[in-house]
């Protein structure tokens, strides 16, 4: 809304839907800010926990209202970098996983030049160590597309500069579906 205001951080950052409980923006702020006491983060939260990355290119709701988020914002103070962790829904079939890598690559390219910042940090965590173990998500087939789409994320800084990948080594589950992490693992 045109009347929002910062406010202190707190989990959840973004509470769309009921699995939205603990993230990584937080912790990651958190951390920034211990290295860089003179500065103040700001979080722009624009998550949809579920949704493939089709659903975040632009021209969708997700990429515009995370565009109009970002100016806002800009306009007190300085877009430093995006952090970002999304996949899982892009396992399920061939098709979303072959066309992943090329789809995330666009987005990057559509929110350098949208924002006017060609070199803007991209940070993308892996999927979690463990998804992919779980019962619901373990045939051989579901394990190769989420292995391909985990390639693509891996494979991001050799790819496009100005990107890390954050691995999620030592992730651990709070539920027996294997796809969300602890809070602890965020904070990892």
């Amino acid at each position: 809304p045109a009347d929002a205001n910062w406010q202190p951080a707190a989990h959840p950052l973004h509470n769309l839907q009921k699995s939205n409980n603990f993230g990584l923006g937080l912790p990651f702020a958190t951390h920034y800010r211990d290295a860089h006491p003179d500065v103040t983060v700001g979080l722009i939260s624009c998550a949809v926990g579920g949704a493939p990355i089709s659903q975040m290119n632009k021209g969708s709701k997700v990429y515009d209202d995370a565009m109009i988020k970002i100016r806002r914002a800009a306009a007190q103070g300085t877009l430093k970098g995006v952090l970002w962790h999304q996949g899982e829904s892009d396992t399920v079939s061939d098709e979303l996983a072959t066309g992943y890598e090329a789809k995330l690559h666009q987005l990057i390219r559509d929110i350098r030049q949208d924002t006017g910042i060609p070199t803007l940090p991209f940070v993308a965590g892996d999927l979690a160590e463990f998804y992919g173990t779980g019962k619901d998500h373990n045939s051989p087939a579901r394990v190769a597309r989420i292995q391909q789409v985990r390639g693509a994320l891996k494979s991001l800084p050799a790819k496009v500069p100005h990107t890390a990948f954050a691995p999620s080594t030592g992730a651990k589950s709070p539920d027996a579906h294997m796809v969300h992490m602890t809070r602890e693992s965020y904070i990892l």
